[in-house]
């Protein structure tokens, strides 16, 4: 089985709904395909007969379904990648981009290259995923954050100095008396 979830996050993250319509249509898939679609239109996908799609599954079916799952396709969210990678399950992670409006910002792919020392691979493009749907990578073999590490690494590699913070403290240009005090 190939499981595909891409969040709750209310952006809708239609590319790889793309690549599994192409994948499906290509006849590249021949086994069940469970997706967890969030926000996103899975309306091309929804009548294949090999896919089930929801928008929203709970925590255990999610856990239940990843152990069970040849291969696992997830948005690029710190809490699913740490999940994935503490189940010891062959995944992949879909980075949500800013330049098709799948995220605010880019932090997923941020996340995603954080990873990839660790083993975790990560595709932007359905070229890319091609090689993984037959041979799945290995599992990942160990933790990838705990706790406050994340947030820690991420500041240390990709912050900018707040400018705000750096900029001098205002200073008035002359003194300012009131008349009659």
């Amino acid at each position: 089985m190939l499981t595909i979830t891409l969040g709750t996050s209310p952006y809708p993250f239609n590319r790889p709904i793309q690549w599994l319509q192409a994948l499906l249509e290509n006849g590249l898939l021949d086994e069940p395909v469970f997706l967890q679609h969030g926000a996103s239109d899975a309306t091309a996908v929804m009548a294949h007969p090999l896919v089930t799609a929801v928008p929203i599954v709970t925590l255990p079916d999610i856990r239940e379904r990843i152990l069970k799952s040849r291969l696992v396709l997830s948005h690029a969210g710190d809490g699913s990648a740490r999940m994935l990678a503490k189940s010891q399950v062959p995944f992949i992670l879909l980075p949500r981009l800013s330049k098709y409006g799948e995220h605010v910002d880019n932090h997923q792919l941020y996340f995603a290259h954080s990873v990839k020392p660790a083993g975790v691979e990560f595709c932007l493009e359905l070229q890319e995923l091609l090689p993984w749907i037959d041979n799945p990578p290995p599992p990942c073999d160990r933790a990838l954050f705990e706790g406050e590490q994340l947030g820690d690494y991420l500041l240390q590699k990709y912050a900018q100095p707040d400018p705000i913070e750096t900029r001098q403290p205002w200073q008035p240009r002359r003194s300012w008396s009131v008349k009659g005090r």
